[in-house]
């Protein structure tokens, strides 16, 4: 399994979070409904996190773009 994940190149990317969802609620043993999405969105060449490895749950995504709206780094950061 890969260490990370280019989500723009999924056909169907609704699929792969629902699996990433199933597969970390298997492991906790917790029901799928309880689970939300946390995302941290970092600029290239300054991630703190080591994206070659994996992580202990959930997945590494890189390529995730916006559509109808916007996002400032600085301001958000």
């Amino acid at each position: 399994m890969p260490t990370n994940f280019w989500i723009s190149g999924f056909f169907f990317t609704q699929s792969f979070l629902t699996g990433t969802k199933q597969n970390y609620a298997r492991k906790e043993v917790i029901p799928i409904d309880t689970i939300g999405w946390d995302f941290e969105v970092v600029p290239d060449g300054e991630s703190h996190i080591d994206i070659n490895v994996k992580p202990e749950s959930g997945a590494y995504v890189y390529g995730l773009y916006l559509e109808g709206a916007k996002f400032d780094m600085k301001k958000n950061m």
